[in-house]
Order: structure tokens, then sequence, then C-alpha cells
């Protein structure tokens, strides 16, 4: 009999788990199996490079890499569309006109943006989840600046206005490569730059709350050096089309309004019946699996992970999905052609953020570094994943021009430091 293991989603621990799993299964003698991946897309996204896209650092193409080419050759079926329902009782998954049956579920669908309940947040921002959306905020700045070019300087204050709403891991990010990016489209259409007002709106008393003891002052300083607003401490009242109210009374008016204030698990995950926790993530236990329903494993940004070091939830983010892929293919191995399932322990992951083009910070442990070599080390951490995923042939077609920079500044660094390179 054919066991059938589904895996919803092909992100970062959708993707990652069903190529896993499928190297495992094929070095068995048991070839009772097989493996689906369902997405709405034909390809899977780099997003840890979406801000870079949104500022024009980097072409959309680099971040987007078609399944076709990633599972040639595999055990893998991947079958696109819309998952609509899952029926937990009856193990059926519903997605367009199709449903199929599973033994065994993955579901990696990511998360949601959380807008907090705050009046016109939805309606009046633009989100950043998806090359899509980096795609759509990038034309319309570049045609925000078209139609400053041909207007008024009195009209040009709010259309040259730029809004970020959260200061966190992606607004920070984001709003260190517009900082950078802004001032080029502003000389480049005839405007000033110092026409160019770029703002943080963040509810904490700083950006980055939460990261280690002197990295939100660090991205501060340099953001501020940058000519980035930042209003921290200033919680968003309502969100209107042109402006943005903070709680303390104060409006912006801003033609440009963009979202990273926060994520939640999908609201399908409670409506197919799976026990949710904290934001709307499904509750799972130390295999990765529902604790509501045996047999169906939850990972990604969906899932709530409780750290057993800490006892507090495991933040979401690419790094962990990454670790719960392998883990989640371990124990499905386990269950279907014999073995020991193991509890999944989150390692201790580093920390690195990009804060323009050619300055970042890293903080990996106890150590952290900034400038020029974490910025190196972003470049790796990127070429490293395409490695992983589809050898050297797929780093010299995405990042060809990250690897010559990538290895160019390590012997530059290592030339400074008094030791010598070959090549």
């Amino acid at each position: 009999m054919v066991r059938r293991v589904v895996v919803l989603g092909a992100g970062y621990g959708g993707l990652n788990s069903a190529l896993q799993l499928e190297r495992q299964l094929s070095q068995s003698k048991d070839r009772n199996w097989e493996i689906i991946l369902v997405d709405r897309c034909n390809y899977h996204q780099h997003v840890i490079m979406i801000h870079e896209i949104a500022a024009n650092s980097t072409a959309p193409e680099e971040a987007v890499i078609p399944l076709a080419y990633l599972l040639n050759g595999k055990r893998i079926t991947f079958m696109q569309g819309d998952v609509k329902d899952v029926d937990l009782g009856g193990q059926q998954v519903a997605f367009d006109s199709q449903r199929i049956d599973y033994d065994r579920l993955v579901v990696a669908l990511g998360s949601e943006t959380s807008y907090f309940g705050i009046p016109g947040a939805e309606q009046n921002t633009l989100g950043l989840k998806s090359v899509d959306d980096a795609r759509r905020i990038n034309a319309h700045i570049k045609r925000t600046f078209l139609i400053a070019r041909n207007s008024s300087r009195k009209d040009r204050a709010s259309l040259l206005t730029f809004v970020v709403c959260g200061g966190g891991y992606s607004g920070v990010e984001l709003t260190g490569e517009l900082a950078d990016w802004l001032p080029e489209l502003a000389l480049a259409n005839d405007i000033d730059p110092s026409e160019v007002r770029l703002v943080v709106v963040e509810a904490a008393p700083t950006i980055l709350m939460g990261y280690p003891a002197g990295l939100p002052g660090k991205a501060s300083e340099l953001l501020v050096k940058k000519g980035v607003e930042l209003q921290v401490g200033s919680p968003v009242a309502e969100i209107g089309e042109g402006m943005v109210k903070i709680r303390s009374g104060e409006t912006i008016a801003a033609h440009t309004i963009l979202w990273t204030g926060g994520v939640q698990g999908p609201a399908a995950l409670a409506q197919w019946g799976l026990q949710t926790g904290a934001k709307g993530r499904a509750v799972v236990n130390g295999y990765l699996e529902s604790v509501s329903h045996p047999g169906v494993y939850v990972i990604g940004d969906c899932s709530l992970v409780v750290n057993p070091n800490t006892g507090r939830p495991a933040a979401p983010s690419a790094q962990m999905a990454l670790q719960q892929a392998p883990h989640v293919a371990e124990n499905l191995e386990a269950e279907l052609v014999g073995g020991q399932r193991e509890t999944f322990r989150p390692a201790g992951t580093g920390e690195v953020f990009s804060m323009g083009r050619r300055h970042a910070y890293a903080v990996l442990g106890r150590i952290s570094f900034d400038g020029y070599a974490a910025r190196l080390l972003k470049e790796a951490i990127a070429l490293r994943y395409y490695l992983n995923l589809g050898g050297p042939a797929l780093v010299m077609e995405k990042m060809p021009g990250a690897l010559r920079t990538t290895a160019g500044g390590a012997r530059l660094l290592l030339q400074r430091r008094g030791l010598q390179t070959k090549g």
C-alpha cells in the first residue's frame, strides 16, 4: 500500500522538508510512498531578499526559482493551486477543483499580515511578504517620483513622504534600503533629495525591540545618519488614504505607507480544526506534530514551537523553518519506514540585518559586528542557501554578482589582516 505525504506550501519549511524526505526515502528499500507538494505558485521565493527588490537593490529574478527546476529528477509531484480546505478527520486536502487523500500532512503555509485591528491599516498600506509585494512597492515608488517631478513643491510634500509602519526586523531592513534608494530617485527626477521624508513609526520604545542590547541603538544611529525620522513609542491609531494618525494625535500626510507591523498564523488553521495558540499559530509537540491531530506536522511561521531551553515560543523566522524542515523529514521517515522519532530542539541562530546597500549588522551569539564584513556575511548566507538548494549552477544563475563580491570582499578582508590569498 502506497503511503502519501502531502506538503502544503513551497516556502523554506515546506520545500526543504519535501526535498529532504525524498532524499531519505529514496535511500530505503521501501518504495511504497509518494510525496505531493502543493503551492499556489509554481516557484520558490527566497523571501529574505524581498526588501532589496522593493528598494531596487536586487532584481526580482534573483529571488525566484522555478519548482520544475528544483524538483527535476525527484520523486516529488508538484500540484499548483490554492488550498481551500483540509478535512482533518477524513484526511483530505481540497485545492481549486481537486481533492486528494493523505496519510501524513505537513502544513507549511507561512503567516498572514497582522494589522492589530487598526482602522484602515489593511486598506491603505502596502505590505511586504512576497516577491510580488516587493514588485508592487517598487513600481509604486517609481511612479510616485514621476508624479512628483511634475508637481509643485507644495504638493510634493506629501507625495515624497514615505512612512514605514513597524520597526522590527522587516521594517528596519526595508528602511535601510529605501534610505539609500530614495535620494537617488530624487536626483534622477530633478528633485532635491532634501524634499524626501522617510519616517519609521514604531509602537515600542525602540526599533528592533527584543534584540540583543546595543543593536537597537546602533541601528537607530545609522538610520538617523541616513536621514530617517524615527518615531518610536508612537502606536498607530488609524490609517486613511494618504495619512497616518498616531495615538498621540499627530497626523503624517504621506502618499506611500508601507506596513511591516507584524504577522500571525493563517486563519485557516483554526477553521480546519487545528489547535492554535498565540497569534493564531498551530500548537505542536516536540516532534513538530499538531497536539490536536496526530499525523499532521506544522512547521515554519504557522507553527507555535516552545523552545525547551527557555520555555518561551521560538520566534518565527526563515532560519527556524530551515531547522525544522530536516527534523520533520526525519520524523516522517521514522513513521513511514521504521525508526524512532526525535524531539526538536531549536539551535541558537544568529541574525544579520542589512541596513542598506553597503552596511549590515551581524549578531552571532555573544559576538556582534557591523559594516562591510557583516554585509559580506549577508551575501554569503544567500549564496549558501542557493548552493544547498540547487548546487553551483543555481548560484551562478541567480547570484553571479554576489558571488564575485563576496569572494572578492573576503580576500580583501584577509589581505588587510596580513594574510595571503590565491586567485
